[in-house]
């Protein structure tokens, strides 16, 4: 089990940058995003980029840990999902 961190996910949280993603993918652009998630297109583009890096290296089982978030990775099917875990409070 890898556990993924970044900057951003500190910062905007995990969800948000999943969010992003997911409208980039969806053919918006990082301004756009921005306007929607109430950040600077910089920060929008640094949340697109932080979920595609994870993207890029999961495996079942790894985490995403961010402002105070935690989810876990999951497949089903050809899809990969996150799971909101319990927070260690």
């Amino acid at each position: 089990m890898k556990i993924h961190t970044s900057k951003a996910f500190k910062k905007y949280g995990v969800y948000q940058c999943l969010i992003a993603h997911d409208q980039n993918t969806h053919g918006e652009g990082a301004s756009t995003i921005a306007i929607m998630l109430g950040l600077t297109t910089r920060q929008a583009d640094a949340a697109i980029n932080a979920w595609a890096a994870v993207l890029a290296s999961c495996e079942v089982g790894d985490q995403v840990h961010g402002v105070g978030e935690r989810f876990a990775v999951e497949q089903h099917g050809s899809r990969f999902t996150i799971r909101r875990l319990p927070s260690n409070t």
